[in-house]
């Protein structure tokens, strides 16, 4: 028998010298592991895909789009008319990236030759009138929306499925996981470093004491970079690693950290979190800032989360049996993820 094509598509794409960051990648692997046994899975994006993906797995889209003028916008309705030629007669499932010019795509140019899916995470292509106005033309080409919860589903009308961003799948995680005592560091932040990770007040607040920090990634301004080396100038339990942060040297760092911070603030605070997942799934409980973003956290019992940075004790952390604690309920965690695998498998349909 022969299998259909499942497209994951990023129709923006983009480029951020040479490489796709975000939530875009992972989310494309955690489909290939995902559906590889049911369809031929392809990763549908511009040319930055060719650093992530082989080229038998890879659905070239014609441009990388970085920007937001219209000159960059028809370049992503451009991407869209290319997607929809390519994937006539399969299922098509839309990252969400440059949400109304995506659904103003659907509402022009597709003619409903694929099932088609759109991942959302929050209201945004439906939150204004003129928003909802073109989302009318596009609303009944699309075949179901996955999303992080229902307020997210009902408001795009259609049917859909509310399921964690990212699911856990084993063999995307550590392979190998470190006991408590051969960790190296208490606590790390990892990734892209902006104003709304809070990280300079947890440099502030966790500097000149004997807990040992790992801060590695890639500062969103020069700004932030001068500030952060101002910090860590000459603090012997911070060790500050500027610069992109590849998977091997990411899921390194995570392996020798008992624990993760996420000083969530501003809109960080508000929407869902890929950060969040990549921890739990690597066995690294979270500490971070009560929030909308980490509330799992605190549902699960997955780490600690405070009111006030000034309210977190670190001491009360770094008891092994705390952290054990937290351990065995993140095992607990991913088995659920074996029933959002299967609800997933059962929503996207050929």
């Amino acid at each position: 028998m022969i299998k259909k094509n499942l497209f994951i598509a990023d129709l923006r794409s983009h480029n951020s010298n040479g490489k796709r960051t975000g939530h875009y990648v992972p989310l494309a692997e955690m489909y290939q592991k995902i559906f590889g046994d049911t369809y031929d899975v392809f990763i549908a994006g511009g040319p930055v895909y060719r650093s992530h993906f082989k080229e038998k797995d890879l659905c070239l889209l014609p441009y990388n789009v970085s920007g937001t003028s219209l000159r960059d916008k028809w370049h992503t309705l451009k991407n869209a008319i290319a997607l929809f030629k390519m994937a006539k007669g399969e299922i098509i499932v839309l990252q969400q990236a440059t949400v109304v010019t995506y659904i103003l795509a659907l509402a022009l140019f597709y003619r409903r030759t694929s099932k088609l899916y759109m991942i959302q995470y929050s209201d945004e292509g439906v939150r204004t009138w003129l928003r909802r106005f073109i989302y009318r033309f596009a609303r009944n080409k699309i075949d179901g929306t996955i999303c992080p919860n229902d307020k997210v589903g009902k408001a795009y009308g259609i049917p859909y499925l509310s399921i964690p961003d990212y699911l856990y799948v084993e063999d995307k995680c550590l392979e190998k996981n470190f006991s408590y005592k051969k960790k190296i560091y208490d606590f790390c932040i990892l990734g892209r470093i902006s104003p709304e990770k809070g990280v300079i007040d947890v440099i502030k607040y966790l500097k000149d004491t004997d807990y040992k920090i790992i801060i590695a990634g890639q500062p969103q301004t020069s700004e932030i970079e001068n500030e952060l080396e101002v910090l860590c100038k000459n603090q012997k339990n911070i060790i500050l690693e500027i610069g992109y942060l590849d998977n091997d040297k990411y899921l390194h760092y995570l392996s020798m950290s008992k624990y993760c911070i996420l000083n969530y603030l501003g809109e960080y605070s508000l929407r869902s979190s890929g950060v969040v997942y990549d921890m739990i799934f690597n066995n690294v409980p979270v500490v971070g800032r009560k929030c909308t973003a980490l509330q799992l956290i605190k549902e699960y019992e997955l780490g600690y989360l405070y009111e006030d940075l000034s309210d977190f004790c670190p001491n009360e952390f770094l008891k092994e049996s705390k952290y054990d604690k937290y351990i065995q309920n993140i095992y607990k965690y991913k088995e659920k993820h074996k029933l959002y695998v299967q609800q997933l498998k059962s929503f996207i349909k050929s």
